[in-house]
């Protein structure tokens, strides 16, 4: 009895196993491309904090160095 619930037990595990796969490689599938790549920079824009300040004094100072 122990021996079949451990069998049942590895069965169910592969299965959750290979569909995570399945899953992932839809995943991965579906994120190829352009569109992606546009998704991932808004995605990281809207998640990502600028401190404006920061931005422009480096900007400015790059600016006058350059000239």
């Amino acid at each position: 009895m122990s021996f079949r619930t451990d069998i049942g037990r590895l069965e169910r595990c592969a299965n959750d196993e290979m569909m995570q796969n399945y899953v992932d490689d839809t995943i991965k599938a579906r994120l190829k491309g352009e569109s992606q790549k546009e998704r991932q920079i808004i995605n990281e824009l809207k998640t990502r904090r600028v401190d404006k300040d920061a931005c422009s004094s480096a900007y400015t100072s790059k600016t006058t160095t350059e000239q």
